[in-house]
C-alpha cells in the first residue's frame, strides 16, 4: 500500500492545532487545588478526531460480528489499529511523560 505524500502546509497546519492543544491541555493539567491531573486522557481525546478511519472500521466490525454466537468472530485487530492511531498521534505531543 503506498502513502500519499503530505504537504509541507498540511504538517504545519497539523502542528499549530497540536501545541494549542497542548496549550489547553497544559492549563487544564493543574485544577481544583492544585492537584495533578493525568493529562493523557486529554491528550487521547484530542487525538481521537484524527483517528476516525481506524474507528468508523472497528464500528463496522462490531456492528457485522452482533449476531455471532459462536464466539469466534472478533474485532481485535481493528481495535488495535484505532488504538495505534491514537499512540502514534499522542508521540506528537513532546514533554509528555507517556509511554505509547
Amino acid at each position: 500500500m503506498e502513502s500519499t505524500p503530505i504537504s509541507f502546509h498540511a504538517v504545519e497546519r497539523v502542528k499549530t492545532e497540536i501545541m494549542y492543544t497542548k496549550k489547553i491541555i497544559d492549563a487544564a493539567t493543574w485544577m481544583a487545588d492544585d492537584e495533578p491531573v493525568d493529562p493523557k486522557k486529554y491528550l487521547e481525546e484530542a487525538c481521537k478526531p484524527k483517528c476516525v478511519k481506524p474507528l468508523l472500521e472497528y464500528q463496522a466490525c462490531v456492528k457485522r460480528i452482533q449476531g455471532d454466537e459462536s464466539g469466534h468472530k472478533h474485532c481485535t485487530g481493528q481495535y488495535f489499529d484505532y488504538w495505534s492511531c491514537v499512540d502514534k498521534c499522542l508521540r506528537l505531543f513532546p514533554g509528555q511523560d507517556m509511554p505509547v
